[in-house]
C-alpha cells in the first residue's frame, strides 16, 4: 500500500515551541504509513541541536531571507517530492504553501500557533480559508473567523511524569525561571522590570533562552541594579531539569499560542504567574497560577 506523503512547511527551524511541534509531529506519523519530510523556509536550524533531528529528510530555503530563487528551488522540490498534504506551520509558511500547491490535490493544512494575527496577516488568512482542508486549534474559537471550515482543537502537550519534590519554598532565595526567545514578543525587559519592581529579598531570576535583545535585558538588569540576581543562561536542552531545581516559574509576553515551556512548567509542579495571552487563561484557569 503507498505510504501518504506529508510535508510539514514552517517558517524557521530556530529554537522554539512551534519548531519543537513540527519535529514531534514528524518523528510522531507511523512510518509504515507515513512518508513524512520537513521544510523550513530559513536556513536557521538550531533546533535540531537541542530537540533532537528527526530520521527524515530536512530541505532549508532562504525564502524567508528574501532570496527569489529559493522560492522556485522550494516549488521545484514540491514538484519533485508531490506531497498528500502540507502541514503550514505559522503566517509566511501558509503563504508559501499556497503558492507552491496551487489548486492541484495537495491538502494544506494549517496551524497559526498563535491565538491572534495582525490585521493584514489576518485578512489573507480568512481569504484564503477555503483552500485550506483543515485548521488546527489549541482553543475552541480561536480566531474564529479566520479559520477552514474543518478546525478541530488539539491542544499541544508535554510528557507528564511523577513530581516527586514537594513545591514548598524551604530556602531563604525565591528562584524564579522563564523560559523563551529573548525577543519583543516574549517581553523580556518588561519582565525584568516587573522582577525589580517586586523587590523580593533574596530572589533570583534565571531566564532561559537566546535573541536580539539578550544584550539589551543584561544591560537592562544592569542599569536596574539587580544584575547579581538575574542570570541568563542561553539556550539550554536541559530545561526539564532547570524546572526541577526552580520555585516559580514566569512569562511576560504579548501575545502566545499555548506555549510548551508553560505546560512543561506545570508539568514540573511550578506555581506559574504569567501575562493573559493566547491560550494560557484557558490552561491557568483560576487555581492553577497567577494572571
Amino acid at each position: 500500500m503507498r505510504r501518504v506523503k506529508v510535508l510539514q512547511v514552517i517558517t524557521g527551524l530556530g529554537v522554539g515551541g512551534a519548531e519543537r511541534v513540527v519535529l514531534d509531529l514528524a518523528r510522531g506519523l507511523d512510518p509504515a504509513e507515513f512518508e513524512v519530510e520537513v521544510a523550513s523556509l530559513t536556513n536557521n536550524t538550531d533546533a535540531l541541536a537541542v530537540y533532537g533531528r528527526p530520521d527524515l529528510p530536512i530541505h532549508t530555503f532562504a525564502v524567508k531571507d528574501r532570496d527569489v530563487r529559493a522560492l522556485f528551488r522550494l516549488s521545484s522540490y514540491f514538484g519533485r517530492f508531490r506531497p498528500d498534504v502540507i502541514h503550514a506551520h505559522m503566517f509566511h509558511a501558509l503563504v508559501a504553501s499556497l503558492a507552491i500547491a496551487g489548486l492541484g490535490r495537495t491538502r494544506l493544512v494549517f496551524t497559526s500557533h498563535c491565538t491572534t494575527l495582525p490585521a493584514q496577516r489576518a485578512a489573507l488568512v480568512r481569504l484564503t480559508r477555503f483552500r485550506r482542508a483543515a485548521d488546527i486549534l489549541f482553543i475552541e474559537d480561536q480566531h474564529a473567523a479566520l479559520n477552514a471550515r474543518y478546525a478541530p482543537v488539539i491542544p499541544n502537550g508535554v510528557p507528564v511524569g511523577e513530581v516527586t519534590r514537594p513545591r514548598l519554598l524551604q530556602e531563604s532565595t525565591l528562584r524564579c525561571i522563564s523560559v523563551g526567545r529573548v525577543t519583543d514578543q516574549k517581553d523580556p525587559l518588561a519582565l525584568i522590570s516587573a522582577f525589580a519592581g517586586a523587590a523580593i529579598e533574596g530572589a533570583m531570576l534565571t531566564m532561559v533562552g537566546d535573541g536580539p535583545l539578550l544584550g539589551a535585558a543584561r544591560q537592562y538588569a544592569q542599569d536596574l541594579g539587580i544584575a547579581d540576581r538575574v542570570e541568563f543562561l542561553g539556550v539550554r536542552d536541559d530545561v526539564r531539569e532547570l524546572l526541577q531545581s526552580a520555585d516559580l516559574f514566569l512569562m511576560h509576553s504579548k501575545y502566545e499560542g499555548l506555549p510548551l515551556a508553560l505546560l512543561e512548567a506545570g508539568a514540573e509542579g511550578l506555581p506559574v504567574i504569567s501575562t493573559p495571552v493566547g491560550a494560557i487563561p484557558s490552561v491557568l484557569g483560576g487555581d492553577r497560577g497567577f494572571l
